[in-house]
């Protein structure tokens, strides 16, 4: 919880992302490098009995729920957010494929880019329950 990621380009390495403010985090952590996916498990941690989708999924809530510096889909910002953060989840799975990928690390890239596009549902459902919610009562959940 309370975890920014800011992902960008340096100018000279190409695509970075940066953590910021992790003081309040939970344990939830990828094990396994993208370059070497298909060689071992994907989670680590608190939820190490989740798959990767499902933790995304938490994390959407948690983010979903109280986080102000995601642009919501119910804001003007979203569709670029989401469009910009599909492109990235794609991109980053290609940078790191590697010259003659197994069929492991072919599952293990759509594991990760299933998780992305369930983080997003997810995060969209959240915003959805979160609209009517207020619609009922007028008030702010956070």
């Amino acid at each position: 919880m309370d975890a920014e990621l800011v992902l960008g380009r340096d100018g000279l390495h190409g695509l970075k992302c940066w953590v910021l403010d992790h003081n309040q985090c939970a344990r939830w952590l990828v094990k396994t490098p993208l370059a070497k996916l298909g060689s071992g498990n994907l989670t680590n941690g608190a939820y190490a009995s989740n798959d990767l989708k499902e933790g995304a999924q938490r994390l959407a809530r948690r983010i979903g729920n109280c986080e102000q510096y995601y642009p919501k889909p119910s804001q003007a910002l979203y569709a670029d957010f989401k469009s910009g953060y599909e492109q990235t989840t794609v991109e980053l799975v290609n940078a790191h494929r590697p010259e003659q990928p197994s069929q492991e690390w072919e599952l293990g890239s759509r594991a990760v880019i299933a998780a992305s596009g369930a983080f997003l549902r997810e995060f969209e459902a959240v915003d959805r329950q979160t609209q009517e919610r207020k619609g009922r009562t007028g008030e702010e959940r956070c």
